[in-house]
């Protein structure tokens, strides 16, 4: 295999694991600042997965948003 397909195969998956590390330390931070109001770990941990799942469907509606927009626009253009 050629060195430089070697080389982004795991660039691209190191960005996928520090986007994964990322997003649960968001979910982290938001268990705890949940704990902190509600003194309660079971909702606290509640409105962490709520959190997590929402994050990742919006993001999901997000982009294919910005998919549609981007392609009209490279459209017009052609």
């Amino acid at each position: 295999m050629n060195i430089n397909k070697l080389l982004k195969k795991h660039y691209n998956f190191m960005l996928l694991i520090k986007a994964i590390g990322y997003r649960l330390w968001g979910t982290l931070a938001t268990i705890i600042i949940s704990f902190i109001f509600t003194g309660n770990v079971k909702i606290s941990v509640s409105i962490g997965i709520c959190e997590i799942i929402s994050k990742i469907i919006l993001y999901y509606i997000y982009e294919k948003i910005w998919e549609k927009l981007f392609r009209n626009k490279n459209e017009e253009n052609l």
